[in-house]
């Protein structure tokens, strides 16, 4: 910014213009308060809608059929079981007959280098994946052992490594293994089209399924993971046995009282970051960030009034209340970890109906936050949080203008007194020659 301070007038003309400018900015100075308030309303509901959205992934847990159920093995250790979605409370009996395999074929000879050329012929092979034969040429750049068994592993489903068995003549030796297991990914190659002839293969191991049996059923599967043989479980072969492993499924209690607890603190926390930013202090004036925001308010109502509901077509246990979820004065809830485990002793499958049934408040109150609340497309605090914004580019356009206009404002009183300026020294100058004339008029007189 020039400076224009009167040289002539004397004036300090720079804080005679800023004077004047801070009355004109009294306008932006109330829009960057808003701009502020708004910013800060925006972040703080952006964090209460990540709250909402925990809230919301607690009560997709709870409503899982699987939370309830634990998987162990006794017996035989000849499988690994888990959990999956759907287990259903029993025993099975199993064994394990064969394991999955893939195929792996070594070369009968050996070779004296990985490296060196010539160690096979150039020309084309044949490699067969689960039947699908593709056909791979080998040129002179591919004569190597290691060169050789690149062009093999080219082939999607083979995988060709080489084995140095440290012998003083033929040290190396070709291997090729199907990368998955089961007859339908079987691995074979021809090597016939070799000008240097075919490579003899061993085949040490035979593609082959895995074959259990689960209370006298035979189940076969093309690898070593089998799912749906037991409704809900995954079991993971680990070896053959001559005796039966024992799959039991029970209620797995604990798990589920997590998921409670892990709903309740969710809870707990959306309500009490809303609790904490809304508050406002006459006192002091001091507002919270989403005091008198509507939205988040309609959201503490509707979680405060979804926890106390009860199931419209429940009967027994209807009600979080009837498992140990109270209320509390603050607007939180609390659980009763007694309460709960009291439940599942005298109706377990009312508890679990609770927390699946289609009028379940669980669910009622997983669909208001998921479907009103926090959808990223049309969820209301979205769309809350968008108004914001908007308000806060508007307010910045508002701005942006006020500064064009403050800007030619200043430009405008600069120039205003540097004809000021200019003016008072062109009559300064005036009244020195007047004043030099007529003094030089009266000293000739005299004489």
């Amino acid at each position: 910014m020039p400076q224009v301070d009167g040289i002539v007038s004397g004036l300090d003309t720079t804080a005679l213009i800023n004077a004047t400018l801070s009355l004109d900015q009294l306008p932006k100075q109330t829009l960057q308060r808003q701009v502020s308030t708004l910013q800060a309303r925006s972040e703080h509901l952006a964090s209460f809608t990540g709250r909402l959205e925990a809230v919301k992934a607690s009560l997709d847990a709870l409503s899982d059929s699987s939370s309830g159920a634990k998987v162990s093995v006794s017996g035989s250790p000849q499988v690994a079981a888990t959990s999956t979605t759907g287990a259903l409370q029993g025993s099975w009996d199993v064994q394990v007959v064969k394991l999955a395999r893939g195929t792996t074929l070594v070369s009968v000879g050996g070779f004296d280098s990985r490296t060196a050329p010539g160690a096979v012929g150039i020309g084309s092979m044949n490699i067969s994946v689960g039947g699908v034969i593709t056909s791979v040429s080998v040129g002179a750049g591919d004569t190597s052992l290691d060169a050789f068994a690149a062009r093999i592993s080219s082939v999607t489903g083979a995988k060709a490594s080489i084995i140095d068995t440290g012998a003083a003549t033929g040290r190396y030796r070709l291997s090729i293994q199907g990368q998955d297991t089961g007859v339908d990914h079987a691995v074979s190659i021809d090597t016939s089209g070799l000008a240097s002839g075919a490579i003899p293969m061993n085949e040490v191991s035979v593609a082959s399924n895995a074959e259990i049996t689960i209370a006298g059923m035979t189940v076969t599967s093309s690898t070593n993971r089998i799912e749906g043989a037991i409704p809900g479980v995954q079991l993971d072969l680990l070896s053959v046995g001559t005796t039966t492993s024992s799959v039991d499924i029970a209620p797995d209690d604990t798990a589920m009282s997590d998921k409670v607890k892990a709903f309740v603190d969710t809870f707990n926390t959306a309500v009490g970051y809303w609790k904490a930013n809304s508050k406002s202090d006459a006192a002091t004036g001091v507002r919270g960030a989403l005091s008198g925001e509507a939205t988040s308010r309609n959201a503490i109502d509707d979680l405060g009034r979804l926890a106390v509901s009860a199931g419209a077509t429940l009967t027994g246990i209807t009600s979080l209340a009837d498992v140990g979820v109270s209320t509390l004065r603050d607007g939180g809830i609390t659980f009763d970890k007694a309460k709960f485990a009291d439940a599942l002793l005298r109706d377990r499958a009312g508890v679990e109906r609770l927390f699946s049934d289609s009028s379940s408040p669980v669910l009622a109150l997983r669909d208001r936050i998921g479907n009103v609340y926090v959808d990223a497309t049309e969820g209301s605090l979205k769309n809350a949080g968008s108004a914001i914004d908007a308000s806060i580019r508007e307010a910045q356009k508002q701005m942006d203008t006020l500064d064009e206009r403050l800007a030619a404002r200043a430009t405008t009183l600069r120039a205003r007194f540097t004809r000021m300026e200019s003016s008072l020294g062109q009559m300064r100058s005036t009244q020195s020659y007047l004043t030099s004339l007529f003094g030089s008029s009266s000293s000739g007189g005299t004489k």
